[in-house]
């Protein structure tokens, strides 16, 4: 397994619903080949991607705050957004809110329902999302290089 295909699953929650979610991504990630590990804190993390998973409650804006409070603002981080509710609008209110703060971030909402495709649609764009920030990084490795050697 390359040593660039690896991330980590950020459960600051640790309820019964986020765990269930980082075991079924971690299962379905490993398939695809990334070394994937769960945590429940943070070190300092900052050579592969953190997937941070946040459990909406009533206050959005304060559980992502809480969630991100661990995270370096140099790392590559992935947010998914745990609800309950399907017909939630206030999900697209957060994708540009943290890019100041956290420029290497990405937003994904998931509404926490087996019934629905939804979880196996988020478990996708993230891993694609895995494949294109590990080809940024081999890119921007192989422009340094040939800087380097100039």
């Amino acid at each position: 397994m390359a040593a660039d295909k690896r991330c980590i699953i950020y459960d600051v929650w640790n309820t019964n619903n986020t765990k269930t979610f980082a075991i079924s991504l971690q299962k379905y990630l490993m398939k695809k080949g990334y070394n994937t590990s769960i945590t429940t804190s943070l070190g300092q993390e900052k050579s592969c991607p953190i997937i941070t998973l946040c459990l909406l409650h009533s206050r959005p804006e304060a559980d992502i705050n809480y969630t991100l409070t661990h995270c370096e603002r140099a790392n590559s981080i992935i947010l998914v957004l745990l609800h309950f509710r399907s017909n939630d609008t206030r999900m697209g209110l957060f994708d540009d809110l943290y890019k100041k703060d956290y420029p290497d971030i990405t937003v994904y909402d998931c509404l926490l329902q087996q019934d629905f495709e939804n979880i196996k649609e988020v478990n996708k764009k993230i891993k694609n999302d895995l494949k294109e920030r590990r080809k940024k990084q081999r890119d921007k490795h192989k422009s340094g290089q040939a800087c380097a050697s100039r």
